[in-house]
This record gives structure tokens, sequence and C-alpha cells, in this order.
């Protein structure tokens, strides 16, 4: 896990300029993943996602970057960490950071979790 951790915060350092591929878009927000850097090292695939929200929070944050575990057998997802910024595409103020993993969830039918679910997981 600390592995995953100097990853995750050796990408704070990386230009917020990343090779965002856009995924899927909601009525709230647009999701993007950078292809660049699914990690395969490990029995689950771990991707850098980016939330784009059309509008800020409550919080004053407008997009969220997170390190994303897939259990691709179980059909599962959490987030291992990640970080709310004050402007688009992860620029900006951090508003909020958290580098505690959260629970596992499943993957439901049709969602923009499914969407990049089959992109890390190949299916």
């Amino acid at each position: 896990m600390r592995f995953w951790l100097s990853i995750w915060m050796l990408c704070w350092v990386l230009p917020a300029a990343a090779a965002w591929e856009e995924v899927d878009e909601t009525q709230t927000a647009v999701v993007y993943i950078d292809r660049e850097k699914i990690y395969t090292e490990g029995a689950n695939p771990k991707v850098l996602q980016l939330i784009d929200m059309k509008k800020k929070n409550k919080l004053g944050a407008q997009s969220r970057r997170l390190l994303v575990e897939y259990e691709c057998k179980l059909k599962k997802r959490r987030t291992l960490a990640f970080s709310s910024f004050s402007e688009p595409m992860a620029e900006g103020q951090v508003v909020f950071r958290n580098s505690v993993s959260g629970n596992w969830y499943p993957i439901q039918a049709d969602s923009v979790a499914e969407a990049v679910f089959k992109i890390v997981c190949h299916k």
C-alpha cells in the first residue's frame, strides 16, 4: 500500500496537464481517466480519474482527482485517495484531501463506474 501512496503523492508534483481522456458525462460532471496512469502491478489495477463538476460544491470545489482500485473478477471498485480542487481540471487550491482507502462498492450496470471499469479491466 505504501508503494501506491508514493505514486499518488508523486502525481501531485506532476503537471496538471495530464493526458486526460473523457470517459463519460452526466448532468453534473464530466469524468476523465489518464490511460498512462493505469497501474497494473499487484492483484488489482488502479487508475487516476478526474471528475470535473459543472458547478462548485458547498466546499468550493469544482473538480476532484482520485486514485481508484478495481477488482476485475468481482466487478468492484474503491477509492484509495482523492483531492478536491477549487477550479476545473484539478487546478487551483486544494480544498480537501483524503488518503484513507474507502469501502468496496459493486459496479452498477450503465454507470460511469462501469465505463471506467471496462477500460481498466479490458472488458
